[in-house]
């Protein structure tokens, strides 16, 4: 694998002077796979920080178990690494940046996203088992993403900011909350505009399939694609990192105008949608109930003689039409 430390700092730049050098001398042991060195530690030197920043300003040392990997003894350290082979992640890697090279810049950061959501699960049993430490470390990997594909929001998180990285997009990981749980979401700069991308909350999703001629489908949600801070803090998202002035411009519901206030401006649309043959997404910010919302659905859509479908209820304004015709979803 390559070895990229985030171009843009973030974290790195919240540290003391002297928090930063201990810092640089982990770093550069973990460059040289090391398994000991040496750093002056200072009451001003916060160790948590430091870690924190070491695995998210360079999303490489998710190859580095970090909850149990490193041990202080006077001036001393200790590493431990996970002991797993990277040619596979790097095959994977290879993959995703040969798919995208001949897209724009929105569309490198638009796939990757869809292809992250479309490849790993979530692994509940891993964040269950968190605050007992008996986590699995894999879970919290570029590893767990890309090959086991299975991890929590640190995989997602890590591997979307590595393939950025990669791809010279500027870009951090920002740490915090969502709902009182530990959660991560992407800061990404595209064409020049900061924006949001939570990947993990995007994924597909066991609950929300269909299937069809023996393929299960997966709706990918979209639901914070290029969002603005307000509608991760609306969503429960609490952190320190939401820093930059980040748009809408990139909305994904926003853009492609699936945003209703009404029944009937779906009910208007909805001929039109179905015959596109692919799944539908869309953001409801009108006064019915989901569950009001899905039933009126389900009339309108048998009544054009749509059958085997599904509408799932994404969260508390998101629903998802798929199956019957609808068994494409174009990225």
């Amino acid at each position: 694998m390559d070895f990229i430390t985030n171009k843009y700092a973030f974290h790195i730049n919240k540290l003391s002077s002297n928090e930063k050098s201990v810092y640089n001398a982990i770093l550069n042991s973990c460059k040289k796979h090391q398994e000991t060195g040496f750093a002056w530690l200072t009451k001003d030197v916060d160790m948590l920080k430091v870690i924190k920043a070491l695995k998210y300003d360079n999303p490489y040392l998710c190859n580095v178990n970090f909850l149990k990997g490193i041990e202080f003894s006077g001036t001393t350290y200790k590493i431990s690494y996970l002991d797993y082979d990277t040619s596979e992640i790097d095959a994977e890697v290879d993959k995703i940046i040969e798919l995208v090279k001949d897209l724009d810049e929105y569309g490198k950061v638009f796939f990757i996203h869809n292809y992250l959501c479309s490849l790993a699960f979530y692994d509940h049993k891993a964040i269950d088992s968190f605050d007992d430490r008996n986590s699995d470390p894999v879970a919290f990997t570029m590893y767990g993403c890309l090959v086991r594909k299975l991890c929590v929001c640190d995989g997602f998180g890590q591997t979307f900011s590595y393939l950025l990285n990669k791809l010279d997009i500027t870009n951090y990981v920002t740490i915090g909350t969502l709902n009182d749980l530990p959660h991560c979401v992407n800061a990404v700069m595209i064409n020049g505009k900061w924006c949001y991308i939570d990947v993990t909350c995007d994924i597909k999703e066991k609950e929300y399939s269909f299937t069809r001629r023996d393929k299960t489908v997966y709706p990918i949600k979209h639901i914070f694609f290029g969002v603005c801070k307000e509608e991760l803090l609306d969503a429960g998202y609490v952190s320190d990192d939401l820093v930059v002035d980040a748009t809408n411009e990139y909305n994904y519901y926003l853009n492609n105008g699936w945003i209703y206030d009404s029944f009937p401006n779906i009910r208007r649309d909805i001929n039109k949608l179905c015959h596109r043959k692919e799944i539908i997404n869309f953001r409801y910010d009108g006064k019915l109930s989901m569950n009001s919302l899905r039933k009126r659905l389900e009339t309108v859509l048998s009544g054009h003689g749509i059958l085997g479908f599904k509408v799932f209820i994404l969260n508390k304004k998101y629903i998802s039409i798929i199956g019957g015709d609808l068994y494409e979803q174009k990225y």
